[in-house]
């Protein structure tokens, strides 16, 4: 392309989130490019610095400077960027509100990758040993944990069939979660949520009747991330199953806390077309888990 040759695609936007600033950043401004596409890329103006680094590179490596654009913008202009510049496409991970607010804007000259209400379904089989158990909380905390909760396949909810009470599992994913730590980056900022709006979510959820605190539920200490931002344990929530037939409490109960939170619930077999319904009802599906060796469930 250093020859002048451009394919008469037109403009392109790509618009990145902060959670994943290299790697998603990276797989939509580079397919642009190979398709002969100029793109203007905006990165989350809080993780701008290592996307700014990548186009550098590819400067000295070669790119024509003119191959792309670069901005570090708020929405709105961006937004102005793209509807006044007339693009003929645009590529979009982050937030479901704004992506359909885009789409709105665009008129469907966009390409939507946005966010989901995770989970889990952990059937009546239980591993016969202590080490599957073990292995099946390890994940579970993984899951829900890695990248403070701040990942669009986090686990958000886990409905546990009853059958595992006679077992450690909340306790081993507990002992999991208290490892965490902000001095080996297991845990981390949470870029979206300040620890007011997520202790107002937590003392929501607590006021339903029968929730309980599993493991969490408290402010990090002895940090100096700024108070815009939030820093908290990893926590799980336990309610009720009946609460899910109320409409309000059901849109609190599936509301994705961006951060390192979970919601739990208990099921038993005459539960089972209950946990699909809700797991229907949810707007949004990305990714979902289903624990079980029985083939049939």
């Amino acid at each position: 392309m250093s020859n002048g040759f451009r394919w008469p695609f037109g403009p392109v936007g790509v618009i990145t989130p902060f959670n994943f600033p290299i790697e998603i950043a990276v797989l939509q401004l580079m397919g642009a490019l190979f398709m002969g596409n100029k793109p203007v890329v905006k990165p989350d103006i809080r993780c701008s610095f290592p996307l700014e680094q990548w186009v550098r590179m590819m400067h000295y490596c070669g790119m024509p400077k003119t191959d792309m654009d670069f901005i570090h913008s708020d929405g709105p202009a961006m937004q102005k960027i793209l509807v006044d510049g007339k693009a003929r496409n645009t590529l979009f991970t982050g937030s479901t509100a704004v992506g359909e607010h885009l789409a709105k804007v665009l008129k469907g000259r966009i390409r939507l990758e946005d966010g989901g209400y995770d989970w889990k379904v952990i059937g009546p089989d239980v591993p016969k040993t202590q080490a599957e158990i073990d292995y099946v909380a390890w994940q579970c905390d993984n899951d829900a944990y890695n990248h403070a909760g701040q990942k669009c396949s986090a686990q958000s909810i886990m409905f546990v069939h009853r059958n595992w009470r006679k077992t450690d599992l909340i306790e081993k994913m507990a002992s999991q979660a208290a490892k965490r730590n902000l001095k080996d980056l297991t845990c981390g900022p949470v870029l979206t949520w300040s620890n007011e709006r997520i202790q107002a979510h937590i003392d929501a959820v607590m006021e339903l009747d029968g929730a309980k605190i599993l493991f969490g539920g408290n402010p990090l200490k002895d940090h100096k991330i700024p108070k815009q931002y939030g820093a908290f344990e990893p926590t799980a929530i336990q309610v009720p199953l009946k609460h899910f037939k109320v409409a309000k409490k059901f849109k609190l109960l599936t509301t994705e806390l961006f951060g390192p939170f979970q919601i739990v619930v208990e099921w038993a077999n005459k539960d089972e077309e209950r946990v699909l319904e809700i797991l229907e009802d949810q707007e949004a599906h990305l990714t979902a888990g289903i624990v079980s060796n029985d083939a049939h469930f």
